[in-house]
């Protein structure tokens, strides 16, 4: 089954039998920005978002970035849905120091996943943009995405 995809000025048909695998991106402005903030989604194998949630954390723990640190999960509810709320410190090579917070919201058989990640020092900018993201986000009542 083919759907159209709207996005900005652009319209296409998906051919049938494609997969969307669709990473939406919005970053600071600047010549130098400091977050992004990135929103996708992905089927869920797992019978709970938590335990979805859960998968994730453990295999980003199996990569072992460097200085990483996690807070325990929060469970919340964006649009109406469950979510879980993760919180993240890391650092790169060079030793910049970074913090990520991560939705998980339950669409339907998907799971909607809605990340800021940001140099440390930008983290209230960074999070102040994800939770308006957020406190905007509809979810259709079809809720399959593009798929």
């Amino acid at each position: 089954m083919t759907h159209t995809y709207r996005w900005q000025h652009l319209r296409f048909d998906v051919p049938a039998g494609v997969d969307d695998d669709t990473l939406v991106t919005f970053r600071e402005q600047g010549a130098r920005p400091a977050f992004n903030v990135t929103l996708a989604t992905a089927p869920s194998s797992s019978s709970s978002i938590a335990a979805y949630a859960q998968q994730q954390e453990a295999a980003l723990r199996a990569r072992r970035p460097p200085g990483y640190a996690a807070e325990p999960h929060r469970s919340g509810d964006v649009a109406g849905r469950p979510a879980i709320v993760c919180d993240r410190r890391f650092h790169d090579d060079a030793g910049a120091r970074f913090v990520q917070r991560q939705v998980f919201v339950a669409v339907g058989a998907d799971v909607a996943m809605v990340t800021a990640t940001s140099e440390e020092k930008a983290a209230a900018r960074a999070f102040r943009a994800l939770e308006s993201i957020l406190s905007t986000l509809h979810i259709d009542d079809d809720a399959g995405g593009n798929r």
